[in-house]
């Protein structure tokens, strides 16, 4: 899976330097500020989910003592959350970059300057797609137990209304 990832990842990026030529810096900052808001809002939801699911798991795991069950399902939901935490630090560092390179690049010149800056849009856009898929994991998983409960509890009302006497 890793490498389907790469493969793509890389085609994203050769798309986005064929294509970024045409795109003006001035006009690509609101795509990277729209995957900075997009970034934010799956750390933010991920967060919560970590706090509001696996709150004993988290305090005994931020105290360093052996946590108890549900481990196992945390690093599900860990993992999307640290993924948008590094994105999120890559899209804020580069923000400043990005003025900087604005202001020192000549508006008739800026072909290449445009083309890797895209390529580099393009790459963390991908990288934020494979966030929010890591993020579905965790909620179908979440729905499945949830539907496979419900079916458990119906059944076993069932057999304590109609079961043999």
């Amino acid at each position: 899976m890793i490498w389907f990832h790469l493969v793509f990842g890389a085609l994203a990026g050769y798309l986005g330097y064929h294509f970024g030529a045409n795109i003006a810096l001035g006009d690509q900052w609101p795509y990277f500020e729209a995957l900075r808001t997009t970034t934010s809002i799956v750390f933010g939801v991920m967060g919560a989910l970590l706090a509001v699911v696996f709150p004993e798991v988290l305090k005994q795991g931020l105290r360093g003592t052996n946590a108890p069950s549900g481990e196992s399902n945390l690093r599900r939901v860990l993992l999307p959350c640290a993924n948008s935490a590094i994105l999120l630090i890559v899209l804020i560092v580069l923000a400043p970059a990005f003025a900087w390179i604005k202001a020192a690049t000549p508006e008739k010149g800026a072909g290449d300057t445009q083309q890797i800056l895209f390529c580099l849009f393009c790459v963390l856009t991908y990288w934020q797609i494979i966030i929010l898929q890591m993020v579905l994991l965790p909620m179908d998983i979440l729905m499945s137990n949830t539907i496979l409960a419900t079916a458990r509890e119906r059944l076993r009302r069932a057999i304590h209304i109609d079961g043999r006497g």
